[in-house]
């Protein structure tokens, strides 16, 4: 017997009860009000709705990109830590099953 057919079975005043509450956001995901510190000759300020803090998170996470001149062509890399061998596709096919 299925969940659907074991409600259907149980009688009406068991699970009316369930919805008399009022409605909590108790598995709600949500991100807390965001503290900035000083911007810009402000005082301390917050992101506290949805659009401030998903612009927040964006010029955190997701810098502009640089421009011709702050790309230094003559830029040194450090040496790679260990050498690069390409992936087969029998190693693709074991590392997904």
């Amino acid at each position: 017997m299925t969940s659907y057919s074991l409600l259907m079975t149980r009688p009406s005043g068991l699970h009316t009860n369930m919805h008399q509450d009022p409605p909590t956001d108790g598995g709600k995901a949500r991100v807390p009000t965001l503290n900035l510190g000083e911007q810009e000759a402000e005082s301390a300020t917050t992101a506290t709705s949805k659009n401030e803090k998903s612009n927040t998170f964006m010029k955190t996470f997701f810098s502009a990109p640089r421009t011709e001149e702050q790309i230094d062509v003559n830029e040194e890399y450090p040496p790679p830590k260990f050498s690069f061998s390409t992936i087969t596709n029998t190693q693709v096919r074991q590392a997904i099953t």
